[in-house]
């Protein structure tokens, strides 16, 4: 993009200027062509193992993956990325081996012609020291993520893009928004080039992001996650709330006029789920007209923002226990809605639990693939 445009923010007291701020340098951020991806879970962020040195990162996703990626047609990777992997305990100090090694593993997409959106996804406990009293850890954040994207500034800016911080769900609307806007500034400044996503805080959902206020900010990227309805999308997840956690063959979609029977057959043992499914169902959140209107009001929030890049960075289904002609069915409904709607999206996940591979042989499941309108092709 041409042209020049600083940004600059300043504060009075009486006569006195109190700060000035340079936002963006000499060249406004050039956004990465962003459109069909896939999250790289369970590799540089949520190990199943919990370690993540080279006996995990260097095998769990290999060059071979990357060609798999390209070949399953996909543009560009969500890279989750645990802080723990590549900050130290000093604040601005990074882990120069850790980083070198993950920027060697980035070129294996780069020069496959995919991009890639660096995801900053901690464990629980980093975010809840964010949302402390103590400033010390948000102070370190953002020194952390000056130092990461002033390293990551090599990479080609139409390849390489910054999200500040995955589902900060414990921190409070106000305090995200300014945290996140303070992160937002040191990238920008130690990255000009380079597009930064930001997200409406707590889970991410579509809710949270049209009642979010937007920063004025130019070449930023907002994100939501799709999983809705949520007792479809994660029934039987064992990390989710006791109402999910005995569900089963839970389908989708569902006419409300079905309410009652699909809750007997599919609810749990405890009741709250089947009352949970009943309610949700009666209330028509299992059809596509329900997702278009969730999708709608994004889309409505989108103009009412200035026509701002919409990405959603995380939607898919747990495969445990749902049906899979129904995976199948919600996938491909919300991936033409994404695309009705010109939003970017990337779905979870690669080789988890919610994968479009087969999790030992690494080989693309062609229906999901189908689902998301891709087929495999030759790279390369």
């Amino acid at each position: 993009m041409t042209g020049v445009k600083a940004v600059i923010s300043f504060r009075k007291s009486g006569a006195a200027l109190f700060g000035i701020f340079l936002l963006a340098a000499s060249a406004w951020a050039e956004m990465p062509d962003l459109h069909r991806g896939i999250n790289l879970s369970h590799w540089y962020a949520q190990s199943m193992t919990g370690g993540y040195d080279e006996s995990h990162l260097g095998t769990y996703d290999t060059e071979k993956d990357a060609q798999n990626i390209a070949t399953m047609g996909f543009d560009h990777v969500r890279w989750p990325l645990n802080p723990k992997v590549v900050f130290t305990d000093t604040p601005g100090k990074l882990n120069n081996p850790a980083v070198a090694k993950l920027q060697e593993r980035m070129m294996w997409f780069t020069r496959r012609g995919m991009s890639i959106i660096i995801d900053l996804h901690p464990d629980n406990d980093y975010v809840v020291a964010l949302a402390g009293s103590d400033d010390a850890p948000r102070q370190k954040f953002c020194d952390d993520w000056a130092a990461l994207a002033n390293v990551m500034a090599k990479f080609d800016p139409s390849r390489v893009a910054f999200e500040v911080l995955n589902e900060p769900s414990t921190i409070g609307d106000d305090p995200w928004r300014d945290l996140q806007w303070r992160a937002v500034q040191a990238i920008r400044k130690a990255a000009p080039k380079h597009a930064i996503v930001v997200n409406p805080g707590k889970g991410s959902n579509y809710d949270d992001l049209i009642k979010f206020r937007g920063y004025d900010l130019p070449d930023l990227i907002y994100t939501f996650h799709y999983y809705n309805p949520a007792h479809f999308t994660h029934q039987g997840a064992t990390w989710t709330g006791p109402s999910l956690w005995n569900l089963h063959d839970v389908p989708w979609p569902v006419d409300p006029s079905q309410a009652q029977a699909v809750a007997d057959r599919c609810g749990d043992k405890t009741e709250e789920g089947k009352k949970d499914i009943h309610w949700q169902i009666l209330q028509g959140e299992y059809t596509p007209e329900w997702m278009d209107v969730a999708l709608d009001q994004v889309a409505l929030w989108r103009r009412k923002n200035g026509n701002v890049s919409i990405y959603v960075g995380e939607f898919g289904v747990y495969k445990a226990r749902a049906p899979r002609p129904a995976i199948l069915a919600w996938r491909e409904a919300a991936r033409k809605g994404f695309e009705a709607r010109g939003f970017a999206w990337a779905t979870w996940d690669y080789a988890g639990g919610f994968a479009l591979v087969d999790e030992k042989t690494r080989a693309p499941d062609a229906e999901m693939l189908a689902a998301l309108g891709l087929k495999l092709q030759t790279r390369h």
